[in-house]
Parts: C-alpha cells; sequence; structure tokens
C-alpha cells in the first residue's frame, strides 16, 4: 500500500513539475515454478536470499522495494533520469547471470521499466502504470 500511495504521489507531482523525475522497474522471476519443481525448497529460498542482498546492495537507500507476489517484485528510484535506469537494468541483467549454480539452474529476471518521461497521458494512477508494466514484463 505505502508503495503504491508513494507511486500515486510522484505522478502527481511529475504532472505539476516537471523536473520531477523516477523510474519504475518491474522484476519478473520467469522460471521461479520449474525451480520450486526441481529443487528443494530451501535451496530455492537460498538462491532468493542472495539475489536478494546482491539487489540490495545496488539500490539507493532512497529507492523503494516492493515484492507483489511470487513472480513479481518493484522497484521506484525516485529522481532517476533514464540513464540511470539503463545502468541499473543492466547491473539486474548480470545478478541473474551471477546466480547460476554449479548445476546450471539459475534464477532467470525479466524487466520492463519505465521512466518519468516516458509517461503516458492515459497513465492515471499507480495501479493502471504497474500493470502495464507488468504485462511488458510477462
Amino acid at each position: 500500500e505505502y508503495f503504491t500511495q508513494t507511486l500515486d504521489w510522484l505522478l502527481d507531482l511529475c504532472r505539476r513539475h516537471q523536473e520531477v523525475q523516477f523510474g519504475l522497474v518491474c522484476l519478473k522471476f520467469t522460471n521461479l515454478r520449474l525451480l520450486a519443481a526441481g529443487l528443494p525448497r530451501h535451496r530455492v529460498a537460498q538462491m532468493f536470499d542472495a539475489l536478494a542482498q546482491r539487489l540490495r546492495a545496488l539500490i539507493r537507500t532512497t529507492d523503494l522495494f516492493m515484492r507483489d507476489d511470487d513472480e513479481h517484485c518493484w522497484l521506484l528510484l525516485p529522481q532517476t533520469p533514464q540513464g540511470g535506469m539503463d545502468v541499473l537494468l543492466g547491473r539486474i541483467a548480470a545478478l541473474s547471470e551471477d546466480s547460476t549454480q554449479d548445476d546450471g539452474l539459475r534464477i532467470e529476471i525479466a524487466t520492463a521499466a519505465l521512466s518519468s518521461g516516458q509517461l503516458d497521458e492515459r497513465i492515471t494512477d499507480a495501479r493502471l502504470l504497474m500493470g502495464t508494466l507488468r504485462n511488458r514484463a510477462a
């Protein structure tokens, strides 16, 4: 709830003040079911814990992170231009590569991102924006 309220507030702020910018990233763990079916539960949990620690190291203390469900997480990046978001997306892609286990299994991450400069006037609230990005990450 806090995440979506903050995103709604930033959307309103962006409409009023052009200098306000943000990035929103949807992370989808595309092979979660495959990992869960093929590995013991504790091993999958260890893989995701390690990924979460590496992800935390990539984001700033002012960035917000939210887990939406088992397969989707969100990053809200206040005052982040498109270039900064592109750098972060590259680092997230590398996280997937780095999560490869000895048996070749890894957490596969699909991303969809949007910079506030790309906002469409039809996007009126946080849930609509998040739904749009969620569909792109699918």
